[in-house]
């Protein structure tokens, strides 16, 4: 404080300000006995606080947005300790405004996190296909960032990167110019280089790669679906599949394909169907329908009885 009255005391500094001295001789009064040490003290731990607070919200953290409504909510009772001492409008308002923060803040917590309270998922599961993207995933990963968990990605078929645009752009509207720019600007991406050599990292128009770059396994989807489903062909007279449009991407690893292969390894027969169909599937009979949608249960009908009509001569 000796400090604080020689500055008051400086002639050459204050000497036409008595409002600035006159401040400074309330302060001195409101800090004396060790007072400062204290005021300053609090205003180092909530300055720390108020640090910890920004690094935790600009990392995403849940337990920032719950420091924030804490460090909010902890100045209340000294506006209401200093309010019952010295009553008036603006302590009145600050208090208002204060508990008017904390409860909006605890709403747009709540709004936000309705699951917060749920235990963070030991692995996440993420099945891939039938996508019409070919972007790379770029929309997930602006959204996305950072997996929560580890995660597996069960991909519908095992096209690698910059494969998918040429075995899929057709399917999903591209021409031939737009298949190329589309080759070239996954080409162009950095970020998924690592892992477009991986088998489904251009599944789902390479949001494969996406999952893969931020640390998924990517894994073959059919498998493990019709191990979920429990499917085994045997005992079975005959099985019956079918997609969209049978080609040679049918091969790559989709359900059909992985039908086929068991129903082979049982010696069951398999009848694969399409919509339209491009390239017969091996070792199994592929039937083309007519590839109207008008006409797609007709056609459907017309291909069950005409396969229950085999069934029953081959029954006798």
């Amino acid at each position: 404080m000796d400090a604080l009255s020689n500055w008051t005391a400086d002639e050459i500094l204050l000497e036409h300000s008595r409002t600035v001295v006159w401040l400074l001789h309330k302060l001195q009064a409101v800090l004396a006995d060790g007072a400062v040490r204290a005021t300053g003290l609090l205003a180092l731990f909530y300055a720390a606080v108020l640090f910890t607070e920004g690094i935790g919200v600009y990392m995403q953290q849940h337990w920032a947005e719950l420091l924030m409504i804490f460090a909010t909510a902890s100045l209340i009772p000294i506006e209401l300790r200093h309010l019952w001492h010295r009553p008036g409008l603006v302590g009145a308002l600050i208090l208002l405004a204060n508990c008017f923060i904390v409860w909006f803040l605890y709403r747009v917590l709540k709004r936000d996190k309705p699951y917060a309270h749920v235990a963070r998922p030991r692995e996440l599961v993420v099945g891939l296909g039938g996508t019409a993207n070919m972007d790379g995933g770029r929309g997930l990963l602006d959204a996305l960032g950072s997996l929560p968990c580890p995660t597996r990605v069960l991909c519908d078929v095992q096209t690698l990167l910059y494969d998918a645009p040429r075995l899929y752009g057709t399917q999903k509207g591209a021409t031939p110019a737009q298949i190329a720019e589309l080759e070239v600007e996954l080409r162009a991406d950095a970020a998924l280089a690592p892992v477009a050599e991986l088998p489904g990292s251009g599944a789902a128009g390479g949001l494969g790669a996406a999952l893969a770059s931020l640390g998924a396994e990517l894994l073959p989807g059919a498998p493990a679906l019709l191990d979920l489903v429990g499917f085994a062909p045997d005992g079975y007279d005959l099985v019956v599949t079918g997609e969209g449009t049978v080609d040679a991407t049918t091969r790559e690893g989709k359900a059909p394909a992985e039908v086929a292969r068991r129903c082979g390894e049982a010696g069951v027969p398999c009848v694969l169907f399409g919509g339209r169909v491009t390239e017969a599937f091996p070792g199994v009979e592929t039937v083309a329908l007519s590839g109207e949608p008008a006409r797609a249960r007709d056609d459907l009908v017309a291909l069950g009885l005409r396969l229950g009509a085999c069934l029953l001569d081959a029954a006798g």
